[in-house]
């Protein structure tokens, strides 16, 4: 009993995760961005023509390829990543939105997507100084609106992570001033609030959607295994997607304002060896989608069924966690399933505007009306004779399953063991009455 004590008191002081944006700047400015291929330039943007009826949000960061690479097609909406605020309660770096604003409003435009500049926020002394003060808010926010409508964008996109407890009403209080002033918010959210900072009910209602950053399960910095499991269990913890959403309608978020945001990227870890679960023996460094398939299909392509993720041993002292078209294409039909506003990714670029991806992103955000689905006695009837495009959606719950086990019966290991001491002590989660 003891032993178990000084463990659970140990977990309280355990360091949170930094932020999944948060870590890919951080990599990015130390030299330690993704992994990515060089291949031929993907073909320029299709031409437009209706877009998704469910939301499909993606962030561009500015150390992606160019904006004209992007599948804008399949796109609902694009926050361009990111100015950051400051302890003043100024902007910096804001010519990462002025060098591509023009081109991302016409483009929006073209292609009737909505265009988003994001704010960026990952310090704490910063929050600190900012967020509890009026004047400080209002500067931020007037710095904002400037930006904005100098190029006739759409809105605002707030991407502030690891957010202290304390800041809560603070943090919401800018929100809902930031509402006032700007048509359209939209706000990058945790998979997991470990510190109970976001009040995902107030949020909600002050913004037009809470982007669910539901990828960073197994960080960079933790051991090896699935960055966005669709359900858990064992041998992992039980925290998930279908997790996450359920804990942000318990605290109030009502499903039109939920977004599931998934990766388009992976993880290659060192470990020890190629036990599942892993030990890490040094950080994990990301790699992109398209990278992250093909060295899975070379190395050997493996299935965990407990969480619906792709996975492969580049060696016998590396594990290669990444994201799939199987898996990708379970976790937006489970999202749209579930009737939420929709899905977004992270990030664009990273999958080369890969043409499978997106066609199967439009088939899945675009069901057939009910009188043009294929069915058994269909002679393809349609209002318009040929169309049927034959994409009927699978059932409810899971697609694409293969069946394919990792044959885990060990411990749960890393990130997972911690939501379950933090569990006992009430400190996992943050529940309101």
């Amino acid at each position: 009993m003891l032993a178990l004590a000084t463990l659970l008191v140990a977990a309280t002081h355990a360091t949170v995760p930094m932020g999944p944006h948060a870590a890919a700047l951080a990599a990015h400015r130390a030299g330690r961005g993704v992994t990515k291929m060089r291949r031929e330039a993907p073909p320029p943007p299709p031409p437009p023509t209706e877009g998704p009826s469910s939301t499909v949000y993606g962030y561009w960061p500015y150390w992606g390829d160019d904006l004209d690479t992007i599948a804008w097609d399949g796109l609902s909406h694009i926050a361009i990543f990111g100015v950051e605020l400051e302890s003043d309660g100024s902007l910096s770096g804001t010519h990462h939105w002025t060098d591509v604003a023009a081109q991302a409003v016409q483009l929006g435009a073209t292609y009737d997507v909505e265009v988003h500049l994001c704010l960026i926020g990952f310090e704490d002394d910063v929050h600190a100084d900012v967020f509890p003060s009026a004047a400080r808010r209002a500067r931020a926010i007037s710095e904002l609106v400037e930006l904005i409508d100098a190029y006739g964008a759409d809105g605002v996109n707030v991407d502030i992570e690891g957010l202290d407890g304390d800041l809560k009403d603070d943090f919401t209080t800018f929100i809902q001033e930031l509402r006032a002033e700007t048509d359209a918010l939209y706000i990058a959210t945790p998979s997991v609030d470990w510190s109970s900072a976001y009040d995902y009910d107030e949020l909600a209602a002050a913004s037009d959607g809470l982007f669910i950053m539901a990828y960073g399960y197994h960080h960079s910095s933790g051991n090896p295994g699935p960055n966005s499991p669709l359900t858990g269990g064992g041998p992992w913890s039980s925290l998930a997607i279908d997790d996450s959403v359920e804990d942000y309608r318990d605290n109030g978020a009502p499903d039109g304002k939920i977004i599931v945001g998934l990766p388009l990227y992976g993880r290659n870890w060192p470990s020890t060896d190629n036990s599942v679960p892993g030990t890490a023996t040094e950080d994990g460094s990301s790699v992109t989608w398209v990278t992250a398939i093909e060295q899975g299909d070379s190395y050997g392509r493996l299935w965990d069924t407990v969480t619906s993720t792709p996975y492969a041993f580049p060696d016998s002292t590396h594990q290669l966690w990444y994201d799939d078209h199987e898996s990708i294409e379970a976790k937006i039909g489970w999202s749209l399933d579930q009737g939420l506003q929709g899905v977004g990714f992270w990030a664009l670029t990273y999958e080369d505007a890969d043409p499978a991806l997106w066609s199967m992103i439009d088939a899945l955000a675009n069901p057939p009306a009910p009188d043009d689905t294929d069915r058994p006695d269909d002679t393809d009837t349609d209002s318009e004779p040929g169309t049927d495009t034959g994409t009927d959606r699978d059932p409810p719950g899971i697609r694409g399953v293969d069946g394919r086990g990792c044959g885990c019966s060990s411990a749960g290991s890393g990130l997972g063991a911690l939501p379950a001491l933090l569990g006992l002590l009430g400190l996992a989660r943050r529940r309101r009455g």
